[in-house]
């Protein structure tokens, strides 16, 4: 989930926003000529920076993870199916996000592996399962095409996204009430 970033600008990228739907036009990479089928491409990269003070004086990672939509790496052939086409690119920007909490969770419960320098390895492990689920979503949905898998994965994913609604980039999560006996 992570690639070069050098060739693409910041201006391009579109951090993931529950305030934000992806737009056609915000797919601006020429899509390839393949016939008659309608494809789509979204680029999203997950990427994470992990300071050492936070080791030491925080619990809270959530801006350490970025979740983010590059314009000009993703293309959506336009035609009949290109909102059914849009609602899948989302829904896997959405998906990609849900993995960007669970790192962000990971981080905060796990800082010992975090000192120990095993970052890339919670990172992995997310990125695996998000892969693995990113496959599951397109065969179910026949990549957003099967409406009613459609809708289905999509509460599915809004509901994985409020249940770690506490690791979203810009939360604090809440301090967790720890009394002696318990």
């Amino acid at each position: 989930m992570i690639f070069s970033l050098a060739a693409y600008s910041q201006s391009e990228k579109i951090e993931w926003s529950e305030n934000y739907r992806l737009q056609e036009s915000d797919f601006r990479a020429p899509a390839p000529n393949t016939g008659s089928t309608q494809t789509v491409n979204g680029h999203y990269v997950i990427e994470y920076r992990v300071p050492n003070y936070k080791l030491l004086l925080s619990k809270n990672f959530n801006e350490d993870v970025t979740c983010s939509f590059y314009r000009d790496a993703s293309w959506l052939d336009k035609g009949e199916f290109s909102q059914a086409l849009l609602r899948y690119a989302q829904s896997r920007f959405d998906l990609a996000e849900t993995a960007a909490r669970k790192i962000r969770k990971q981080f905060s419960e796990e800082r010992g592996k975090l000192a120990a320098g095993k970052a890339q390895e919670i990172y992995d492990a997310v990125i695996s399962e998000l892969t693995t689920e990113e496959s599951r979503y397109s065969k179910e949905t026949n990549f957003g095409q099967n409406d009613e898998a459609q809708i289905f994965w999509e509460k599915k994913i809004q509901e994985e996204l409020a249940v770690l609604a506490d690791f979203c980039k810009y939360c604090k999560p809440e301090k967790q009430n720890r009394k002696l006996g318990n």
